[in-house]
């Protein structure tokens, strides 16, 4: 091949190549210009801004941009959903306006960010669980405004006894059955318990008011009885009106008096009544006789002769085998076993009064 053919064809070449390097460089320009336009073409955002909506064109794609355009302030407490323009040119920006609230529990306070809902969505978010008889500052169905704040007061009911001791009675009982100054107990008594019941409302662990619920007695008080020597007459008859006692202990007016009698003491239980009849009933100073040494209804005085044991004022109104049968002369009733022990046989004067 000649010269001039080799020089054409290296020509035709090198005209080729830079024809396809021209149409690169047109070709890249005019992507970067059609991205450049699609980027930054205006766009249409819809504002959401709690209850109020407004639309703004603008070629910004940057949220907080946006906001600054539109001159539209938000807090630390505000949340900012933005969704950026899609092929249609259309996006959206939705503002949730936060503000505190707090909820105070079991001794602590806890704050919250708060956007929309009731005290009850509240107590969900901070996992409170409240019991029956909680007690709260607002309802459940109120809505919250900023810097409320709920308080749970935790209200608790406990119950508890008191045991009150209740004491014995305690009786002395003179008696002429001793000797002066000796005592002995003729009952024994005990201490009765009472338990009382109180019911106790609690708040936040603090007593705010004790109710009485009840009382009840669980054990009776037994009394006790103590005989005390003192010279007492064991008799609770008095004819003394009728029949007093001179400065001996002698009774004035009496009719005659049967000395050196042998007696006796007895006692049954419950409440019995002697041969009398059935409405004469055995008491301290009724006295077992021989109707026919001493008729019913006979009123009497029976002491020692020394003064040293004094029955007293006395009615007979009883008998006994031991008497019809000449063993003893007079028996003497007592309101309890031991002192019918304690009398035991002594020798007896007996005045008869009438």
């Amino acid at each position: 091949m000649d010269k001039k053919i080799s020089g054409q064809l290296l020509k035709g070449a090198l005209n080729l190549f830079a024809s396809k390097t021209i149409w690169l460089s047109i070709l890249a320009v005019m992507i970067t210009t059609v991205t450049f336009t699609v980027y930054y073409l205006e766009n249409i955002i819809y504002i959401i801004d709690g209850d109020t909506t407004t639309v703004t064109v603008t070629t910004e794609r940057d949220a907080m941009r946006i906001l600054q355009q539109e001159e539209i302030l938000t807090t630390g407490n505000d949340t900012i959903t933005y969704t950026s323009p899609t092929e249609d040119m259309v996006g959206q920006l939705v503002i949730n306006r936060g503000y505190p609230v707090s909820v105070t529990v079991d001794g602590e306070t806890h704050n919250y960010n708060w956007y929309d809902g009731t005290v009850a969505t509240l107590l969900e978010e901070a996992q409170v669980t409240l019991d029956t008889h909680d007690k709260l500052t607002h309802e459940l169905t109120d809505p919250l405004a900023p810097y409320e704040n709920v308080t749970v007061t935790r209200v608790d009911y406990r119950s508890y006894e008191n045991h009150v001791v209740l004491p014995k009675k305690v009786t002395h009982k003179g008696t002429s059955l001793l000797r002066n100054g000796s005592s002995e107990v003729l009952v024994k008594g005990s201490d009765g318990m009472r338990v009382d019941t109180f019911d106790e409302i609690i708040e936040d662990g603090v007593v705010v008011e004790t109710i009485a619920a009840g009382s009840v007695i669980t054990k009776q008080p037994v009394e006790e009885t103590i005989l005390v020597g003192d010279g007492s007459a064991v008799s609770g008859l008095d004819f003394s009106s009728e029949y007093p006692l001179d400065a001996n202990g002698i009774p004035i007016g009496y009719k005659k008096v049967i000395k050196n009698q042998r007696a006796t003491g007895y006692w049954r239980a419950g409440r019995p009544w002697g041969a009398w009849g059935r409405d004469k009933y055995c008491v301290a100073g009724t006295a077992a006789v021989r109707a026919a040494d001493i008729p019913y209804g006979t009123k009497m005085y029976i002491r020692t002769p020394d003064g040293s044991f004094t029955y007293g004022y006395s009615v007979a109104n009883d008998t006994g085998t031991a008497l019809m049968a000449g063993v003893i002369d007079i028996d003497l009733y007592y309101e309890s076993f031991r002192e019918s022990q304690l009398n035991s046989v002594r020798w007896v004067d007996i005045y008869i009064l009438e």
